[in-house]
This record gives structure tokens, sequence and C-alpha cells, in this order.
């Protein structure tokens, strides 16, 4: 575990022996793919300037680790991502098919 809680890009740019650019892309894809939400701070540069920060979960950064060496095994970023991350349109599917049920149910409960 990270000394102070949580980890950084740096702690995963070493576990993965990976740039700092290649994990930052990998973020990005894994949100745009997933529709997964990593936890963003706000960290103080300078009196005036504010840059975010992201701290990533024990098991954010086994999942990481996990996406390098598979994308190290296939070559294939995007279905790399989905098989360890999940897929948007089944996240949206099934909580559409929840909504669904949830209505059905208070429906048949107002009757």
């Amino acid at each position: 575990m990270a000394y102070k809680g949580y980890y950084e890009y740096i702690d995963i740019v070493e576990a993965t022996g990976k740039s700092y650019s290649a994990i930052k892309k990998w973020r990005i894809s894994i949100e745009r793919l997933s529709g997964y939400k990593f936890k963003k701070v706000k960290i103080h540069v300078t009196r005036k300037h504010v840059k975010d920060h992201y701290q990533f979960t024990e098991e954010e950064f086994k999942k990481f680790i996990k996406l390098s060496k598979r994308i190290d095994e296939t070559k294939k970023m995007a279905e790399s991502v989905i098989e360890i991350w999940g897929d948007l349109k089944s996240a949206e599917e099934r909580t559409l098919k929840k909504d669904v049920a949830d209505l059905k149910k208070f429906e048949e409960n107002q009757k």
C-alpha cells in the first residue's frame, strides 16, 4: 500500500514500467469506455494556481497493473480496458433494466 493511503501516477509508472503519458491515456480511455470516474482532488501549485490531481485506490492500482499486462499480451487497449474495467454500454443497460424493474414494482404497489 502506498504510504499516503492512496496511489499516484508515479506509483503506477514504477509498478508497470510504462510512461506517465501512457498511464494518463489509459485513465482517459478507462473513463471514456467504461464510464468509471477516478478521484480527482485540487492541489495548490502556487497561491493563485490550482491543479487537478488524481488519487487511485489500491483496487484501481491493481487494475492498472493488470491492464498493463493485458495490453502487453494483446496489443489491444480498448478490448483490454473493457475486459478489466467493464463496458459503459453494458453498465448503462444494467442501470436501465434496474430502473424499469423498479418502476414496474412501484406501479404494482400503487394498484
